[in-house]
């Protein structure tokens, strides 16, 4: 229901005598107050703001206190818009830097682990349950192969030294959101970096393929962009294994006795040695 035309004046009186307040025009402040108190026809709540605004004129003849109480606002909105500025810079020179050249030394394999050794994720964290990041980061021969990036993952790689340019595989085992969380973040990376902003010099195109679980190829179907997508080179479907499965391919290239194993949970110290040794 609309205020009555009463009621709209009244409004708009009073909110013209709190302006006149605000910018030190004490006198035509009171008699905007004033006429607002004496009018019978003013709503009861209108009268007794202008009833509290003409108070705290009265206490404040010059209004000092509100001049100081303007000069406060703009002042804070203006470091506040300074602060959001500093953020903004700091953010796109830590985007650039994330953009640059790798920190791992390219001769290195290794496997980064940047999670638990479980699965544990509750829907409604606790203050006492933090999130502990997710997914692994597996380097070898040259070629960055990310699996499962959960939650907190590129902030965990970053930190590591880890640069876009060391991602060449993204491997997803299954759809739940402590392994695929910052997939979507990778995703719109790679395609700022082979897009620079105007200004920015041009880089060579990245490309990464993708190995989705069946559960985290439905989950992204409708997300990724394949066709005309400059950075995305192939997508595989992980399946089941099963007795006609087709041959299995390498991600890192062929197979040696050197190359990486990962060897179940219990196993003895034989079959280890059978693993490692030449």
């Amino acid at each position: 229901m609309k205020d009555a035309p009463a009621e709209q004046k009244a409004k708009a009186l009073l909110n013209r005598g709190i302006t006149y307040g605000q910018k030190g025009e004490t006198e035509k402040a009171i008699a905007d107050f004033a006429a607002l108190i004496n009018d019978p026809a003013t709503p009861s709540q209108i009268r007794s703001r202008a009833q509290v605004q003409m108070s705290l004129l009265s206490q404040d003849p010059g209004g000092k206190a509100a001049k100081a109480a303007t000069e406060l606002t703009v002042a804070l909105d203006r470091e506040t818009g300074d602060d959001f500025r500093k953020k903004l810079q700091e953010e796109r020179k830590r985007k650039t830097d994330f953009f640059d050249k790798s920190r791992f030394k390219q001769e290195c394999s290794f496997l980064l682990v940047a999670r638990e050794w479980n699965s544990f994720t509750p829907a409604i964290p606790g203050t006492g349950e933090p999130s502990r990041g997710g997914g692994y980061f597996l380097r070898h021969r040259g070629e960055g192969v990310v699996i499962d990036p959960g939650f907190d993952f590129l902030q965990i790689f970053e930190n590591a030294g880890g640069r876009l340019c060391d991602i060449d595989h993204i491997v997803m085992t299954h759809a739940h959101n402590d392994h695929t969380a910052e997939f979507e973040a990778i995703h719109t990376l790679l395609h700022e970096y082979n897009h620079p902003r105007q200004g920015e010099d041009a880089r060579p195109k990245r490309r990464v393929n993708l190995y989705l679980s069946q559960g985290a190829s439905r989950k992204f179907t409708g997300f990724l962009p394949l066709k005309g997508c400059d950075h995305i080179d192939e997508v595989v479907t992980l399946n089941r294994g099963r007795k006609d499965r087709p041959p299995g391919r390498s991600l890192v290239g062929e197979y040696s006795a050197n190359d990486p194993s990962v060897l179940p949970r219990r196993c003895t110290d034989q079959q280890i040695l059978r693993r490692v040794r030449i």
